[in-house]
């Protein structure tokens, strides 16, 4: 996918940078020619994505307000502005809800959601006194049309959809764009097989181009490829259509970790 050259000039923080969909922001930033700074709870990853890139490393914590509230503000200090916003830290849990352990609930909302609205606030605090600025918060597939054995991870997904939504209405008055991304599986470490046996995911930098391309045109929610757009529209006519290929998952899920957990 060719070069936009539409953030030439522009500082962009991106969380969750040190790798998979954050580092394919961070590299496709810096190719139109943004300053994009790379932030990570792993500072080491964080900084191995900025050196190739020609960008500055920033180890943060996203559950933590204070931290992202920090870094943003630093930022802003630093190159004179705050242009661009991308929430896209993230982790999973997955498995059957009720063998989950609830540690695990509570850090995947902290992270995937609260990390995103203390990152949007901190950004929007920001960019109303510029009076400009886009905040891009990373939701799913998943938080639209439910897949199964994602418990934590679809919630907090969803919780980002209807927030971003939600914000981009209150933020719109001071010139502040607000859009969340919604892709349908992307390759990255936290990608359970469950999903990709029936939706093959996709490379990671185009992910990441087609989804700047489309906050560029001033989309709001932006959902590809086809599939995403259609579960979504079965899901939202009548979420028993998708009932059958739900079950699939669950089977094929269940036959996954009886083989993880049988003696070797």
């Amino acid at each position: 996918m060719r070069r936009t050259n539409q953030f030439k000039g522009k500082v962009a923080v991106v969380t969750g940078g040190g790798g998979g969909l954050g580092a394919a922001f961070s590299r496709a930033l810096a190719a139109d020619g943004a300053r994009v700074v790379v932030a990570d709870i792993c500072g080491d990853l964080a900084a191995q994505v900025a050196d190739a890139i020609g960008a500055e490393a920033a180890q943060v914590d996203v559950s933590d307000p204070q931290q992202i509230a920090e870094l943003l503000k630093a930022t802003r200090a630093r190159y004179g502005s705050l242009d661009l916003v991308i929430n896209n830290a993230g982790i999973t849990a997955g498995g059957m809800p009720w063998d989950i352990p609830w540690e695990a609930w509570e850090r995947v909302i902290r992270v995937n959601l609260l990390g995103v609205i203390a990152g949007s606030l901190a950004a929007l605090k920001i960019m109303k006194e510029q009076g400009s600025g886009q905040i891009l918060n990373m939701g799913s597939m998943n938080g639209l049309a439910l897949v199964p054995n994602l418990g934590p991870y679809s919630a907090s997904k969803a919780g980002v959809v209807f927030f971003s939504r939600g914000l981009a209405d209150e933020a719109r008055d001071f010139g502040v764009q607000v859009a969340v991304g919604c892709p349908g599986n992307v390759r990255t470490a936290i990608l359970p097989s469950h999903v990709t046996s029936l939706m093959p995911p996709m490379d990671p930098y185009y992910a990441a181009r087609r989804i700047l391309r489309a906050l560029g045109r001033g989309k709001q929610i932006i959902i590809f490829p086809f599939y995403a757009r259609l579960w979504w529209w079965m899901d939202r006519l009548s979420p028993q259509l998708l009932g059958p290929l739900r079950q699939i998952v669950v089977k094929r899920a269940r036959i996954r970790d009886a083989a993880a957990s049988a003696p070797k």
